[in-house]
């Protein structure tokens, strides 16, 4: 496909906030905010050819689903039977397969100058999903230079439903830097055990102490060497939000980069997110630790733990969750 069927659309605010948009992938392209000088600078990292977004191989600012992160060997069980789903990454299923929500056109339902709802639906065994999957995602900007994404999604089978957006930040606004000299607080006291493939073991251990403690602001730097990241990279985990209740808005991380002084806050309805820190950007544009994702979702490889949160979605129930990005400059 040529790229005169990919679409941008633009949200703006009144404090020189925008959000440019794309229908491949109800993906966030750009997210430019003011500087003092009377610029505006891009923090989120994006392909310079739009055509990249067809095939997205690192998955950049695009929704994510039916099932974000990885489903061990790509099957699981439900109600006795054993469901297997394509093998995207390696042995396993990542980011709902070879076929999900990252690559298809999205529909525009609803736009106004701060709000804009895509829907896209995908047919009954897409990526081997037992169900097909209706859904929604809203971007809204506001006024308090939030962007709030809104999700919504209903099935006609039982099956995983976990949706989150896949953007990088670079808050100094230049893609070339790197992001380690990023401060992060991330809410949560615990992260998931995995093994070599990033896979969960399906222990939950407590942060307290480690490389993983990133409950007082301290920058990616300080951890990302240690020995226990080598086979990984760098950072590539999920980590348990303390607060527990689902549904319910809380806040997850924050983020800071001292330099520019700007400052994103982190806020979602589900129980946890995942830290990738970008450690395999391999492209002349988009080099390993130039963005770092705070992906909001379920646990990863959940369908095959009972002690984890359930997201198995049922026929006649509605997925709705919703994440804040909340910007200081």
């Amino acid at each position: 496909m040529t790229n005169h069927s990919i679409k941008s659309y633009t949200l703006k605010n009144s404090k020189g906030v925008e959000v440019d948009l794309l229908n491949i992938g109800a993906s966030i392209y750009r997210l430019l905010l003011p500087t003092s000088e009377g610029n505006k600078v891009n923090i989120v990292l994006s392909y310079t050819d739009l055509d990249n977004y067809i095939s997205n191989p690192y998955y950049l600012g695009c929704a994510i689903g039916p099932f974000a992160n990885r489903i061990n060997k790509g099957q699981y069980f439900h109600e006795g039977k054993v469901h297997h789903l394509d093998l995207n990454h390696g042995k396993h299923h990542l980011h709902g397969g070879f076929q999900g929500l990252s690559f298809q056109y999205w529909e525009v339902d609803h736009i106004e100058e701060k709000q804009l709802t895509f829907s896209c639906f995908l047919p009954k065994e897409q990526s081997n999903y037992p169900g097909s999957l209706t859904c929604r995602v809203e971007y809204e900007l506001t006024e308090g230079n939030e962007l709030i994404i809104r999700y919504w999604a209903e099935v006609d089978e039982a099956m995983p439903v976990s949706l989150t957006n896949h953007s990088y930040f670079n808050l100094s606004g230049e893609s070339s830097r790197s992001i380690l000299d990023h401060g992060l607080r991330i809410y949560a006291d615990k992260t998931l055990a995995v093994d070599e493939a990033l896979i969960p073991t399906g222990q939950q251990i407590s942060v307290e102490g480690s490389i993983f403690d990133f409950n007082q602001l301290k920058t990616i730097e300080s951890g990302i060497h240690d020995p226990r990241l080598i086979p990984f990279k760098g950072y590539d985990h999920y980590f348990v939000l303390k607060e527990k209740s689902i549904k319910k808005t809380k806040r997850a991380a924050e983020l800071f980069h001292a330099g520019s002084g700007r400052k994103m806050e982190v806020w979602t309805t589900l129980p946890g997110l995942q830290l990738y820190t970008g450690n395999f950007l391999n492209d002349k544009d988009l080099l390993a630790y130039s963005g770092l994702c705070l992906e909001t979702q379920y646990f990863p490889d959940s369908p095959n733990y009972k002690h984890f949160p359930n997201c198995i979605l049922m026929p006649e129930e509605t997925y709705i969750h919703e994440t804040i990005y909340r910007f200081e400059f």
